[in-house]
């Protein structure tokens, strides 16, 4: 009887526990990557509305993200740690002063 009444209490515990691992799942933790933009190939035939169209693209990807970023506080804390806005700040200069060259 004894046998019996613990196999039911290790059996008891065992589903308890599993059932609370169910209910608290650990998500990892989110992380941003840094992209470098470089220039174009000068081998490319791409004309300058295409390539003022591409770096507008660019600008917009890089407001969404800095946008995704600022929502949560984790990750803008990460994010200014590794000096992503002022490299998003470069970016976003660069990219600008290329659109004007190219509009001239």
């Amino acid at each position: 009887m004894k046998k019996v009444a613990i196999t039911l209490v290790v059996l008891l515990g065992a589903s308890a526990v599993s059932m609370a691992q169910e209910q608290n799942p650990q998500t990892p933790p989110r992380t941003t990557k840094i992209v470098k933009i470089e220039k174009q190939d000068q081998g490319q035939n791409t004309s300058k509305e295409d390539e003022i169209k591409n770096l507008k693209y660019q600008l917009d990807a890089l407001d969404n993200k800095e946008a995704l970023i600022r929502q949560n506080p984790e990750e803008t804390k990460i994010a200014t740690e590794q000096g992503w806005f002022e490299q998003a700040e470069n970016t976003r200069a660069k990219i600008r002063a290329r659109i004007k060259e190219l509009e001239k």
